[in-house]
């Protein structure tokens, strides 16, 4: 999440439009940006879900975009990026890589 915050600030500073600079923000961007996929190289976590069952890398995605709870400085900028890669990015998706072996 750390790393995606990048992005988050780069796009506040995006406008479509001079009526978008007062208005709609985010709700408008997203019309103009692509699908969101988020590459994961040497992935070794199970997918599973708090009760133990299967759940597809999409649904994985997801969930790392949920808001955590807690009130710390780095939760709030965590949250601040989940918020924006969600409200900015309609079409998301997820592929993990596994680890290569030799």
């Amino acid at each position: 999440m750390d790393q995606l915050s990048l992005v988050v600030q780069l796009i506040k500073r995006i406008r479509v439009n001079a009526e978008d600079a007062e208005g709609a923000g985010g709700a408008l961007l997203a019309e103009h940006f692509p699908q969101f996929v988020w590459l994961l190289r040497d992935f070794q976590l199970d997918l599973l879900d708090e009760a133990g069952r299967p759940i597809s890398e999409d649904e994985y995605l997801e969930d790392c975009l949920r808001q955590k709870p807690g009130s710390s400085a780095a939760v709030r900028e965590q949250n601040e990026t989940r918020a924006g890669l969600t409200a900015l990015f309609r079409h998301r998706s997820c592929i993990a890589l596994p680890h290569p072996t030799l």
